[in-house]
C-alpha cells in the first residue's frame, strides 16, 4: 500500500542522480529537461552520470554497492537498451 500525497512542496531541497547510457542526444535532451525542472524545483540539484559499458555489469555493481551504502546507485536510469529487461525481472531495477 502506498498513500499518494498531492501536496507538492516546490521548495523541496535535495539531489537527484540520473544515470545515462549514452552521452550524445540523450544527454542534450536530459539537460534541457533539467533546465525546465529547475524552474519549478530550483533547490533540487540534478546530476547526470554516464553508466559505463557493459551496462548490465555496471548496474549489478551499483546495486551491490547500494546495499552497503544506500545512495550509490542513480535514482533514475535513462536507457532504451534491451539489456534492462533481465535487470527488471531480477528486481535490481524498478
Amino acid at each position: 500500500d502506498y498513500e499518494v500525497n498531492l501536496d507538492i512542496d516546490y521548495e523541496v531541497e535535495g539531489t537527484l542522480d540520473i544515470g545515462i547510457t549514452a552521452e550524445g542526444t540523450e544527454k542534450t535532451m536530459l539537460e534541457s529537461l533539467i533546465e525546465e525542472y529547475n524552474q519549478i524545483y530550483p533547490s533540487v540539484k540534478v546530476n547526470i552520470e554516464q553508466i559505463p559499458e557493459p551496462y548490465n555489469n555496471s548496474l549489478v555493481t551499483y546495486y551491490q554497492a547500494d546495499t552497503n551504502a544506500p545512495g550509490t546507485m542513480p535514482d533514475i536510469l535513462m536507457s532504451n537498451s534491451e539489456d534492462m529487461h533481465p535487470l527488471v525481472s531480477s528486481g535490481i531495477l524498478l
